[in-house]
């Protein structure tokens, strides 16, 4: 029973990373698996649920990367350099298609409101990513009370991501991108 719920994981997270969730309906993911598409709902009760299953392991995937790629920053190098190397580490999620899908209109929502019940502060990931910056903050120079600030300020970063979408802002991915670097970059010149 297991292995026909994986096989289904599997073919939606394929069709999911081909197609985006739009374009991806139930029919296609069991086609995939080699199944009915009765047998689908044995295991998942909407494509909404299967989606989610596969974007939180994605998202999971992704931030175990990320957390790896954290700790080749040199925080004692150059601001704008530590600002390049974030941006390339963000744009990770950025380029990966299943992860996309947080800034796509019909599943903005689905997925805010998925993350924003679990809560940022509780996620391993949230409090890598303060602790590890925090770090490399400390031994940059900054003081406590600056730290402290820009924590505050990362954590408005974090809120405008849960909370706008695309559609709300013109070029949302470019602009994000430009906002976290020159924050970067202005906090550590």
């Amino acid at each position: 029973m297991e292995e026909k719920k994986a096989e289904l994981f599997k073919a939606a997270q394929t069709i999911f990373s081909e197609k985006g969730y739009k374009n991806t309906n139930i029919a296609t993911i069991a086609k995939k698996a080699n199944m009915a598409v009765g047998s689908f709902y044995k295991y998942y009760n909407s494509k909404e649920e299967i989606f989610l299953e596969v974007y939180a392991n994605e998202n999971r995937l992704k931030k175990e990367e990320i957390m790896l790629s954290l700790g080749s920053i040199d925080w004692y190098g150059d601001a704008e350099k530590i600002g390049t190397q974030m941006i390339r580490i963000i744009e990770k999620v950025f380029k990966n298609e299943i992860l996309k899908q947080w800034y796509k209109p019909e599943t903005a929502d689905l997925l805010r409101n998925y993350y924003n019940a679990t809560g940022t502060d509780s996620s391993s990931y949230h409090q890598f990513l303060i602790q590890t910056i925090t770090t490399g903050l400390k031994n940059r120079g900054l003081s406590e009370r600056e730290i402290i600030n820009i924590l505050k300020a990362m954590k408005l970063i974090f809120y405008i991501d849960s909370r706008v979408q695309n559609k709300d802002v013109d070029d949302y991915e470019k602009s994000m991108k430009t906002l976290i670097q020159y924050f970067i970059e202005g906090i550590l010149k």
